[in-house]
C-alpha cells in the first residue's frame, strides 16, 4: 500500500511539473507568433 501512495505522490507531482512546463510553453509560442505576425511577410519585400 505505501508504494502504492509513493507512486501516486510522484505521478502527480510529475504531472504538476509538466503542466507548468506546458503552460510555459504555451505563453512562448502565443509570444513567438504575436511576434512574427506583427512582421512583414517575405512577400512584402518584393
Amino acid at each position: 500500500m505505501e508504494l502504492k501512495e509513493v507512486t501516486v505522490e510522484r505521478l502527480t507531482s510529475q504531472c504538476r511539473d509538466l503542466n507548468r512546463k506546458y503552460e510555459l510553453l504555451r505563453d512562448e509560442y502565443e509570444q513567438i507568433k504575436d511576434l512574427y505576425s506583427s512582421m512583414p511577410s517575405l512577400e512584402n519585400h518584393k
